[in-house]
């Protein structure tokens, strides 16, 4: 009989009681287990040596790498050889199903013979080029892993591989070269264009770092007032130097004045119409130093000639991308290559200081204006030795001769005529920029980037790099956690090293999945804990994935120079503390008898992490001392510091007091964990022996040793003791024991097994303990020794007891526990309060919130250190602009200029992760339009403004507290509703359309602004060319347009059509709106060329004069009394005649010079008839712009 449902049935039908059902169930799996590992040990497709190699954490725990890939392995993305990539697999073949282990599905089934298992082995190509493979019908990787390999063949096609994503262990052939010493001064030189010029300062300001690097602007004695009056904003700015020329001297000798001021720096030319994008300087100053014979560097932009990416020439790009976005994407090109060109740019012109001093200065006399002087200049490099190279990673937006435009086209002629003549070779040698392989590349790796983002795409946000050691236990699951809480805001990467293989890794599916591995040739070693390939690799890494923060979460195993390395790109660092490996190399403060000395051990004890490194020494006092003072200097550098309860931080400043300097930077964040749900706390007494669940991996520890002296004293009586995790064997014969789990089984297992209590006997103080987390989840109160955060989280929530260090006392305890039934239903009632409170609001998100606000602070300290004065309003609307939906138009897109003079700053159209990244600081007022901000973090956004002190303006045009049901048909709103009052009440203004609104909102906020709908004259009252729909000539024309939730006003004017059609043949014509009856003739639904409001209102314009009348029905709700009379003003705007119904709020309009265009009705059928009858014939003479007057943005006056 196969095993399975049918088994367990028929067994419990002859009276196999539940329990051993289960029993038999685990059985059933052991056996599944050992028949795998028996099939796949044979197949010789798990190499143990490689699984151990590259599994640090597996071999020091002492689990057999077989057994531990076949239960947790596998689901942690590791691999069981190089040649097979589960997470690959998983994705590719299985549609991310963990449920099945890869390698075992790849051998039973015959059709996965001709898959691709990873980027170093493809069975296609494998068995087209061994026929004797196929014929054998041995699996190929099987094959080849037992006799290809050692017979030379070939794994995969040369040609297919792919150097984006290889999962094989390189060796780095490219060094990235380190850069803190690397000064450089910025020229900028100014004619004119005083508005272009301020926004190219601002963008070098935000980001670049200006206390290693100079800006140096000189104002060429430009005529408008308005440069010199702009550039007094950044006088007396540190590293900001402003110059005015006397007279013009024109761009050579400006740039040359520039260059002199530069001293011995390196000096990169700017025009001042760019705009710099993140990481811009470091970029280029890695490439300028990639080579000793490089002399020029050029940036790539959207409209810099033979610079320009994609395409040559002017690019246009998604409209709703911003410049720092696409210099995000570009700058993941991760193109390392140098590009050689003849000649650069001098848009965004980097020249090394050497190479000045080789070859001397821009040629003042041939080039006075500009305009050649820097190809001149790059064939003179060139003629002495030097190259000059394009940097790919480096996007520089260009608006293009914003200066000397008046004879920008003469220069150009007579300049190429100049460098012609100079360099004959000059006008072959530029067409190598057009025929550069590597160029042509780079351009289209952007075109496809280009063609498949999108505004959340992950390649637009900032990078933060992840570091982490193990792949078990609580610390990577935790980051896993967190990375996917701030994913709307920052792509993750994970940086991983086991002291022989550095790996980049993201999260897919659940799971680490390997970008790219790095072999070393010398591991690291405890005793330096540093090594100098790391440190070029982390390099490397670093730069190509252009991370902007680097998050420790664990460091053994990693060279202590990390911080050091990312410090030197500015790249700002946090420090995680999730155990005390930073006073001891113990990890846990324990020496080898389980002594605990809370400032680390001096003796009788190693570090249980460098087990297989010969470097390892027996701790003693000096060793310690040592230790303590190196990580002390280490991690000083570090720009903040997260923990996890107080008591670990409190030992960490004991044991490390220079940190004690930075204590202001150190923060406490407790894990936040999701649960679908909670197992509330059993409420029957104890029954028989007291069954107590210890979760977990029991070592010493653990307190392995005082469940062992327990049990012996007990001798079975009293307690009945479950071990769910690993444990010794020893531990094992003595207790009912359940293997080992994953996090996603623990509840399952914990439902079966119904303990009354949990014990978490750490001898060590734990920072934070997940599985006191998880059975509180279950709903089992826990006992815990009163260190660290087991016993600081105990006596807060009070869920269960608290015991002293000694078996005596824990066994005392338990005995308690089990006499007297109060102790346990108390511990059960906090139990339930942690559930309802704590548990419940402490999630992912909750923690990601803290950790997205760290994130944000540290980042303003990075990029912000020059302080300026923001002037930026920022609108954060429904959706991307110019994806927005109409309200966002008619509220806010058409009221810009209104709000920048009224505000007095200009308005920027930004995402709401803006809100929670370092670009908060340009903004001087924030206007946040209805639920714009996704739910989960509306609460963070709020204490973050409050906390910058940067005010915000809510807008909100409909009653969204209250939206009728037919109309929140998903709850939206409603789920919202807390959402919109915390918005409402921190608001410095809300803006609303109506005086109903109003008062609806004063309860939350005493400063309403009612701004009424308006037009935008640009917008409604232009000329297009207008459009012949073909329509009935011999018919009422009616038009109709609005969204879905006025289902009610649309079927209201069918009714009317309907009964019109009985005398009289008339058709309703509808834009969007909701549904109707599709066989009914007499409706019709038209379709805009596209849905987006501003095409929209176009193409409305250009239909105008197709229709003879409009329609605004409005039922009379309590819903529709807040709404605006915008309908009406629209149809006026179009020319067309309009009934509406006689209801608030268009009876505001009643007094109004536009109700000369507009019929007020009841809402009744029979006199809506009557009305369309009679007006069908009139033809409208009015001036509708005189009407609209007082109805145009441009003309409100509050």
């Amino acid at each position: 009989m196969t095993i399975g449902g049918n088994l367990f049935y028929h067994l419990s039908r002859c009276g196999v009681t539940v329990a051993n059902l289960k029993k038999l169930s685990k059985g059933i799996r052991y056996l599944r287990i050992k028949a795998n590992a028996k099939k796949l040990s044979n197949s010789g497709l798990f190499d143990e040596e490689y699984y151990l190699t590259h599994n640090l954490d597996v071999k020091i725990a002492g689990a057999k790498p077989i057994i531990h890939f076949l239960i947790h392995g596998y689901k942690e993305g590791r691999n069981p050889n190089r040649y097979f990539d589960v997470n690959y697999y998983q994705n590719k073949y299985m549609k991310g199903n963990v449920s099945t282990n890869p390698v075992i599905h790849y051998l039973k089934n015959k059709n996965t013979d001709l898959y691709k298992l990873s980027s170093l082995f493809d069975g296609s190509f494998y068995l087209a080029k061994n026929p004797d493979v196929k014929k054998s019908l041995i699996k190929p990787l099987v094959h080849f892993v037992k006799f290809g390999q050692n017979e030379g063949r070939l794994a995969i096609d040369p040609n297919d591989i792919n150097p984006n994503k290889d999962t094989s262990e390189v060796k780095l052939t490219k060094n990235v070269p380190n850069i803190k010493d690397i000064n450089t001064s910025i020229v900028i030189p100014v004619y004119n264009a005083a508005e272009e010029t301020e926004i190219c300062i601002n963008s070098v300001i935000e980001h670049t770092n200006l206390e290693r690097n100079e800006l140096i602007v000189i104002n060429d004695c430009s005529p408008s007032v308005d440069v010199k009056l702009m550039l007094q904003k950044f006088d007396g700015i540190s590293n900001i130097k402003i110059f005015h020329n006397n007279e013009n001297l024109g761009y050579t000798r400006t740039v040359n004045k520039g260059i002199s001021l530069a001293n011995e720096n390196d000096v990169l030319l700017l025009n001042s119409d760019t705009e710099v994008t993140p990481k811009w300087l470091n970029n280029m100053q890695i490439k300028a130093y990639s080579d000793r014979q490089i002399g020029t560097v050029t940036a790539v932009s959207d409209n810099s000639g033979a610079f320009s990416v994609p395409d040559t020439g002017t690019n246009i790009y998604p409209e709703f991308l911003k410049y720092h976005e696409v210099g995000r994407l570009i700058g993941r090109t991760n193109y390392f290559d140098s590009i050689e060109v003849p000649t650069g740019n001098g848009f965004c012109f980097y020249i090394k200081h050497a190479l000045i001093k080789s070859i001397g200065i821009f040629d003042e006399k041939k080039f006075p204006k500009g305009y050649g002087e820097e190809n001149e200049f790059s064939m003179r490099a060139i003629a002495a030795g030097w190259y000059n190279i394009i940097d790919p990673k480096t996007f520089v937006h260009h608006v293009r001769s914003a200066s000397f435009q008046e004879s920008k086209h003469n220069l150009m002629d007579a300049g190429s005529k100049q460098v012609n003549k100079d360099y004959p070779i000059y006008k072959g040698a530029t067409k190598a920029i057009f025929n550069s392989n590597k160029f042509l590349r780079v351009k289209g790796a952007v075109s496809h980037m280009l063609n498949n983002v999108h505004a959340d795409s992950a390649v637009l946000k900032p990078k933060i790099m992840f570091v982490i050691s193990t792949r078990t236990g609580g610390t990577p699951q935790t980051n896993m956690d967190l990375m996917k809480g701030i994913k709307r805001v920052y792509e993750g990467l994970v940086l991983a090293c086991n002291r022989n293989f550095i790996e980049v890794m993201d999260v897919t599916g659940g799971n680490y999945s390997v970008l790219e591995s790095f072999r070393l040739d010398d591991p690291v070693c405890i005793a330096t804990h540093r090594n100098m390939e790391y440190d070029s690799v982390v390099r490397y890494v670093l730069y190509k994935y252009s991370i902007e923060l680097l998050h420790i979460r664990h460091i053994a195993w990693h060279s202590l120079n990390l911080i050091q390395v990312a410090k030197s790109m500015d790249i700002p660092v946090v420090n995680s503390f999730h155990d005390f490996y930073a006073i001891c190399p113990t990890v846990n403060l324990l020496d080898k008898d389980g002594n605990l000395f809370l400032e680390g051990v001096t003796d009788n004890a190693v570090s249980p992490l460098w087990l297989d490194d010969p470097t390892l020494q027996n701790i003693t006092p000096e060793y310690s001392s040592f230790w303590k003072k190196r990580m002390e200097d280490v991690f000083y550098q570090c720009d903040a510091f997260v923990t996890t309860c107080d008591s670990a931080k409190e030992y960490i400043l004991n044991a490390l007091p220079k940190l004690k300097d930075k204590q202001d930077q150190f923060y406490v964040f407790p894990h936040g964990r999701d649960f679908s749900s909670f197992s509330a706390p059993n409420d029957s007494p104890v029954n028989g022996k007291l069954k107590v669940l210890v979760p977990g991996n029991i070592s010493k520890s653990k307190g392995k040793d005082h469940f062992i002296d327990i049990i012996k004293k007990d001798k079975g009586i009293n307690f009945e003791f479950h071990v769910l995790g690993r444990c010794d064997q020893d531990l094992q014969d003595m207790v009912i024991y359940h293997g080992e789990y994953s996090r996603s089984e623990f509840a399952g297992l914990v439902k079966d097994i119904a303990p009354d209590v949990a014990a978490v006997f750490s001898i060590w103080p734990e920072t934070y303990c997940h599985t006191l987390t998880e059975s509180w989840a279950c709903g089992i109160p826990v006992i815990g020794i009163d260190l660290g955060a087991v016993g600081d989280r105990i006596k807060k929530h009070k869920a269960g007891w608290v015991v002293q260090n000694d078996f005596e006392t824990i066994f005392s305890k338990l005995q308690d526990i089990k006499e007297q039934p109060t102790l346990i239903s108390e511990a059960r009632k906090h139990l339930n309060k942690w559930q309802e409170g704590y548990g419940l609001e402490n999630t992912v998100m909750h923690m990601s919130a803290k950790y997205l606000k760290l994130y944000q602070k540290v980042l303003f300290q990075q990029k912000h250190k020059i302080q300026i004065t923001p002037e930026k309003i920022g609108f954060v609307m429904v959706g991307t602009f110019p994806n927005v939906p109409p309200t966002a138009y008619v509220r806010l897109v058409d009221w810009k200029s209104w709000f920048e003079n009224k505000y007095q700053g200009s308005v920027e159209f930004i995402k709401w992760q803006d809100l929670i990244t370092e670009r908060l600081k340009l903004f001087k007022l924030i206007v946040i339009q209805r639920n714009a901000i996704p739910e989960g973090f509306v609460g963070v956004i709020i204490e973050i403004l409050k906390s910058f002190e940067i005010p915000y303006v809510f807008e909100i045009d409909d009653n969204l507290l209250d939206v009728p049901d037919y109309i929140d048909t998903d709850q939206v709103y409603l789920n919202y509703r807390r959402k919109f009052e915390s918005l409402l009440s921190g608001a410095k203004e809300v803006h609303v359309t109506n005086e109903n609104l109003k008062s609806v909102f004063s309860k939350f906020n005493s400063n309403i602004v009612v701004r009424p709908n308006c037009l935008s004259s640009k917008r409604w009252l232009r000329k297009t060319e207008n459009i012949d729909l073909n329509l009935p000539k011999d018919s009422i024309k009616v038009l109709y347009f609005g969204s879905k939730t006025h289902q009610k006003d649309l079927d209201f004017l069918i009714k009317v059509i309907d009964e019109i059609n009985k005398s009289q043949k008339a058709n309703l014509y509808v834009v969007g709106a909701g549904d109707f009856d599709s066989t009914n003739k007499c409706v019709q639904r038209l379709q805009p060329v596209d849905g987006r409001y501003d095409k929209f209102v176009e193409w409305l314009i250009s239909v105008a004069d197709n229709f003879d009348l409009g329609a605004v029905p409005l039922m009379e709700t309590e819903f529709s009394q807040y709404k605006s009379y915008l309908k009406c003003l629209e149809f006026s705007a179009l020319r067309i005649p309009t009934l509406c119904s006689r209801v608030a709020p268009y009876l505001d309009l009643v007094e109004s010079e536009i109700s000369k265009n507009i019929v007020f009705l009841k809402n009744d059928v029979n006199i809506w008839v009557e009305e369309f009858l009679s007006k069908s014939k009139v033809s409208l003479k009015l001036e509708t712009k005189k009407l609209l007057d007082i109805h145009i943005v441009d003309n409100y006056e509050e």
